[in-house]
């Protein structure tokens, strides 16, 4: 949440929101009309998920761009990844956040590493907070 708005960090890709054009830094002003301003995480559930394939209308404020838009986001099953996200905080420093260890997180992990050092990263943080564990191999 960024100035109230659900605001996106970086859209995980092949999920709905990518597929729809959702970019970094959008924020989500509307779901289904009606105003996202302050909304909880469990109302974003709430209005966001729903069953596979079923729509849902999410109004878009993007910088750069005069007037918010539309866009339609088709249900899908979203796949459970270790990396929530990945990104640069500035021209050096890169963040990732890693949910849990699970089976795949060392090759999501150098996956991300790879392309935050593509983007200038010479520091990295890494976000542990809320994570419960899991393989202590991938660890």
């Amino acid at each position: 949440m960024i100035d109230g708005y659900i605001t996106v960090i970086s859209p995980i890709p092949d999920t709905p929101s990518d597929r729809a054009g959702i970019i970094s830094g959008d924020q989500i002003i509307k779901i289904d009309g009606e105003s996202a301003y302050k909304i909880t995480q469990k109302d974003v559930f709430k209005k966001l998920r729903g069953p596979k394939g079923t729509r849902v209308v999410v109004t878009i404020a993007r910088k750069g761009m005069e007037e918010p838009f539309n866009t339609t986001l088709i249900r899908d099953k979203i796949p459970i990844r270790s990396i929530a996200s990945s990104f640069m905080i500035d021209d050096s420093i890169g963040y990732i956040k890693i949910t849990r260890f699970a089976s795949t997180t060392m090759d999501e992990f150098y996956e991300s590493m790879n392309k935050l050092q593509q983007n200038g990263m010479t520091e990295l943080l890494i976000d542990l907070r809320n994570n419960p564990g899991g393989l202590l191999d991938q660890a």
